[in-house]
């Protein structure tokens, strides 16, 4: 499963004020301890820091790649902040994210050009679509459009974009549905991914909904998630859920480890 760590965003208050003063150690220390605690790749954001976004984001990921070589998500709503960041990226590249929109697809080239990973959020021009019904359209057109420039399937993730349960609890079981017909748009079936902590967002019980929804999610076909490492709850939900999709082939391993058993 890809595991994206989350935590290097200008969001939260000691990354933001590690980037406005050029912390570079406590980034990289960052990113070690979310290596350490099971992320297989990095999100790089900057976030609401303010200044030049182009150039932090350079910043950041010169920094993160001083100390892995593990994937870098480049993660920005704007294109150009996302095309700055691949372009000084070194290691492999996954693009967070691309929606349907002109300037967006404009990135295409660049990701084959890269062998980039891309995330395909399912909203458009005009935001995120109202029902499942307009959110599978736009992943038919993205997997289309990904084609067309020769982007490998097996390079695409599709993000069916979760909404804060605290606002929209319905949606969460739209999602499922629309998990399973995504898994039906190809064959293989393509790798689909979520932004956990939305979920959660203004909730009591942020870690309990997250676990709970990415175990349940699993068995939907969910196989990427950005999320939070340094939640041990969450991480040790995440490989149980893969040992009992048969996801993970170390099952006796994993089973002796924490039933103290032979």
């Amino acid at each position: 499963m890809l595991i994206i760590g989350e935590r290097i965003n200008g969001m939260y208050g000691e990354v933001g004020s590690a980037i406005t003063e050029r912390n570079g150690e406590f980034i990289q220390n960052l990113a070690k301890k979310q290596i350490e605690s099971g992320a297989n790749a990095l999100d790089i954001s900057v976030g609401p820091v303010k200044g030049d976004n182009k150039e932090i984001m350079q910043w950041l990921v010169e920094k993160v790649q001083e100390i892995t070589d593990l994937p870098l998500s480049i993660d920005s709503p704007h294109p150009e902040v996302l095309k700055a960041g691949i372009e000084v990226c070194k290691n492999p590249v996954i693009i967070n994210s691309i929606k349907l929109a002109e300037e967006h697809i404009n990135l295409l080239p660049l990701a084959k050009e890269k062998e980039c990973k891309v995330i395909c959020l399912l909203m458009g021009e005009k935001g995120i679509p109202a029902d499942m019904d307009g959110k599978l359209e736009i992943a038919a057109e993205m997997l289309a459009k990904t084609e067309e420039h020769g982007i490998d399937p097996h390079n695409i993730y599709l993000d069916p974009i979760l909404l804060p349960v605290a606002n929209a609890q319905k949606d969460v079981a739209e999602t499922f549905a629309l998990m399973d017909m995504l898994k039906n748009l190809t064959d293989p079936a393509p790798h689909m991914i979520v932004g956990l902590s939305n979920l959660s967002q203004k909730t009591l019980y942020r870690s309990l909904l997250n676990r709970t929804f990415l175990a349940m999610a699993i068995s939907h076909g969910l196989d990427g998630a950005i999320l939070d490492p340094f939640d041990e709850k969450l991480m040790k939900t995440l490989k149980t859920a893969e040992i009992l999709m048969n996801h993970d082939l170390y099952a006796r391993s994993y089973l002796k480890n924490f039933s103290g058993t032979p």
